[in-house]
């Protein structure tokens, strides 16, 4: 299938990039993260072959879910070489055209479903592993794990629920991912018969307190977001040669016309 849109949860991908293996350029400076990141993107392309590429990002700003509860996911402490490769990879795919989107206050997970309602006519892949996400997935979406495409089928096969009623799921069982915390002896199988019950009768069981629902519920939604386009005052051309050389991306250069093939028809606003 030829996809309209392929957006990618920059985050996750340049999180799996950075641990994937040590790579340094001649001066010592570490460049694994942005090397595998376009690699993988590059690969990613071709085997979708999608119209437009987006990539989403979360940024350093408190969270709306925060404010809803405390304890839900803690900022991370990001390697101080995680963070200097992100920023040259930021500007990299602004060099090559490639749009990426941000909202402050809300995670990248919101910016990808903000996005997909923006596109809701148009087929999508979300490249990502984050069960929230799953709720996205109808007969225009789809989910790319790096291996294979997952549709509604597979999602109702693994939750038990279809993908819009997967915030009701997780709101039961929870998910220590984003430190959500569930209710004790509920797995998806369970959960999801509650699920269904409760949209049927609108009543939950007694072990079930109504308050904690409805707050998780809260967490495990998705938001629509102001959008924001990642953007640098620099000129382009002359930008990207200097980051790919001063990084020593040999093989990023040597495959330049690739990577532009991603970016040249992406200018559009969302």
């Amino acid at each position: 299938m030829n996809f309209e849109y392929f957006i990618v949860d920059g985050s996750y991908l340049a999180h799996r990039s950075f641990h994937a293996f040590q790579l340094f350029n001649s001066k010592g400076k570490p460049t694994n993260l942005i090397y595998s990141f376009l690699i993988s993107l590059n690969c990613y392309h071709k085997k979708l072959k999608p119209k437009h590429t987006y990539i989403t990002w979360d940024v350093k700003a408190e969270s709306q879910r925060r404010k809803i509860d405390g304890n839900y996911k803690p900022p991370k402490h990001l390697h101080p070489s995680y963070i200097n490769q992100v920023k040259v990879l930021q500007k990299i795919l602004y060099c090559l055209s490639i749009p990426q989107y941000y909202s402050p206050g809300f995670e990248a997970d919101d910016v990808i479903a903000t996005l997909c309602r923006n596109k809701a006519d148009s087929t999508k892949v979300i490249f990502t592993i984050d069960k929230d996400i799953f709720q996205l997935v109808n007969e225009k979406t789809w989910i790319f794990d790096g291996k294979k495409l997952i549709d509604e089928k597979m999602v109702i096969e693994k939750f038990g629920v279809e993908p819009s009623l997967i915030p009701y799921l997780l709101a039961i069982t929870g998910d220590p991912s984003d430190n959500i915390e569930g209710f004790k002896g509920y797995g998806y199988k369970k959960a999801s018969k509650v699920v269904k019950q409760f949209l049927q009768t609108g009543e939950l069981p007694k072990d079930i307190d109504t308050g904690k629902f409805e707050k998780n519920l809260k967490l495990t939604k998705l938001y629509t977001c102001p959008l924001q386009k990642m953007s640098f005052n620099f000129d382009k051309k002359s930008a990207l040669v200097e980051l790919l050389d001063e990084f020593e991306l040999k093989r990023i250069k040597s495959k330049l016309n690739e990577f532009l093939e991603i970016g040249d028809t992406h200018e559009e606003e969302s």
